[in-house]
């Protein structure tokens, strides 16, 4: 009640508790949204739980992170001693770990991003409609013979661009491996 008073008659020169102007201030707010790099997390929670996690905030050497699940938290809770070593080895006042579960978005590793499902079927069906194997011979009388070889043709076709366009991505995308430098 004594400490509200004094900040209260607190004049408009008086100094300002560091706290206070740290949050207040645009670098002291990004300060605050980053408890621990993504990196850093990453060496010292291991790439696994790193997956599902998220260092949310530090508070009073208390590290709050977000889990993906209560497994989760139950999981890394029992880490807890060897994590918190990890931390304050690479300089991370922590001296203690709480979860909440929330949601973890997935962090790009690098790696082959499969291509949207809808620009794979446009480039297979621009390829179904121009492919010559979608056209039976005129000497086909048969209408529903005509109609099954028109349509295998088109499906053939649509099939052997879908994976031609998997492929060309694949190979401009190189996957990163984890681990390697």
């Amino acid at each position: 009640m004594a400490s509200r008073r004094r900040f209260a008659r607190r004049g408009r020169g008086d100094p300002a508790p560091i706290g206070t102007l740290l949050e207040h201030s645009e670098a002291g707010r990004a300060l605050a949204k980053v408890a621990v790099p993504r990196k850093t997390w990453e060496e010292v929670a291991g790439v696994a739980f790193a997956r599902r996690t998220i260092p949310e905030r530090l508070e009073r050497g208390t590290l709050w992170v977000v889990v993906s699940s209560p497994a989760w938290a139950q999981e890394l809770a029992l880490h807890a001693p060897l994590l918190l070593e990890r931390l304050r080895a690479r300089g991370v006042d922590a001296r203690q770990l709480r979860f909440r579960v929330g949601v973890v978005a997935p962090i790009d590793r690098g790696g082959v991003v499969a291509p949207a499902e809808q620009e794979l079927a446009r480039v297979g069906d621009a390829a179904a409609a121009s492919d010559p194997r979608g056209k039976p011979p005129a000497s086909v009388k048969d209408e529903a013979l005509r109609e099954l070889i028109a349509t295998v043709g088109r499906s053939l076709a649509r099939a052997e661009a879908m994976e031609a366009e998997r492929e060309r991505l694949a190979k401009e995308h190189k996957p990163r491996v984890p681990g390697k430098r």
